[in-house]
């Protein structure tokens, strides 16, 4: 029988059980996070996402670093019922292309150190309506420069 549980509910659930227990540890940095402070991050940044207009297909792509702060979008997006498409880090110029506009993400998530590769392809994004950086600015009408 299949569970009968979302992710975001196992998450509220086991930040309630474990409250103090490490959830992460990133391998790379050694970074760790407990369920109840993971809960509360992803709890904050899917308020954050409320506020963004719906992409027509619920597809929203992020293009980031291995880090906690991507995980919690993961599940942020995943609590708003939304599809997070991961876009490979290494991709550049038609590959890169072709995986954004495959998926036809409106909107799409990254971090300053990804920007020069999106701005070579930003034209032959038709789709791409508005670019998040994770520092806490949005660039609009990505038909525009980058």
């Amino acid at each position: 029988m299949p569970l009968q549980i979302t992710l975001g509910e196992l998450l509220h659930q086991l930040a309630h059980e474990h409250m103090h227990r490490p959830a992460i540890t990133m391998a790379e940095s050694g970074e760790t996070i407990s369920y109840i402070q993971f809960e509360r991050l992803v709890n904050r940044v899917a308020h954050g996402f409320q506020s963004l207009p719906r992409a027509g297909n619920g597809y929203v792509g992020i293009m980031h670093e291995n880090a906690i702060s991507y995980l919690a979008m993961a599940y942020a997006l995943k609590k708003l019922n939304r599809v997070e498409v991961s876009i490979n880090r290494a991709f550049r110029g038609a590959a890169l292309t072709r995986m954004i506009n495959l998926t036809e993400c409106q909107l799409l998530m990254t971090s300053q150190q990804h920007l020069d590769a999106l701005a070579e392809v930003v034209d032959d994004l038709p789709h791409l309506r508005a670019l998040i950086l994770t520092s806490g600015h949005t660039r609009r009408n990505a038909g525009s420069r980058i």
